[in-house]
Parts: C-alpha cells; sequence; structure tokens
C-alpha cells in the first residue's frame, strides 16, 4: 500500500450561512449547514419576512395575477 492510500479524508470546513463563523461539516450536526439551531431559524425568520430572494425573470414574476383577477 502507497503512503497516500492510507491517509485519512480531510474534514471539510465551511463558513455557517448565517454568522461565518468557521465549522466542521459534520454529519452529525442537525443543523448542518449552520453552526446552530440559532442560526438556522435566524435564516428561517429573514427569509420569511422577505429579506432573502432569488432572483428570477420579471416577465415571471407575477404570472398568475391574470388567473386570480378573471376569477
Amino acid at each position: 500500500m502507497k503512503a497516500a492510500e492510507n491517509k485519512q479524508p480531510s474534514a471539510r470546513v465551511y463558513a455557517c450561512p448565517n454568522c461565518k463563523s468557521s465549522i466542521i461539516w459534520d454529519s452529525n450536526n442537525p443543523s448542518r449547514p449552520f453552526c446552530s439551531d440559532k442560526c438556522k431559524n435566524h435564516d428561517f425568520v429573514a427569509w420569511a419576512n422577505e429579506e432573502h430572494a432569488i432572483a428570477g425573470n420579471p416577465i415571471y414574476d407575477d404570472v398568475l395575477t391574470a388567473d386570480i383577477e378573471n376569477s
């Protein structure tokens, strides 16, 4: 066996999407990709308050309005 084959894979370190603290990607973390439930909930509230958005095509932003108005 070669020495390179005996190496353990290095732990993946990434930044929490909310607080940017460095954490290790671990399948035992139930809040993954966040560092904690606090950060996870903070992000959820931000989406609910429409502080975050996914960019889209403005042509399709209001695609159902005509259907609602014609009912």
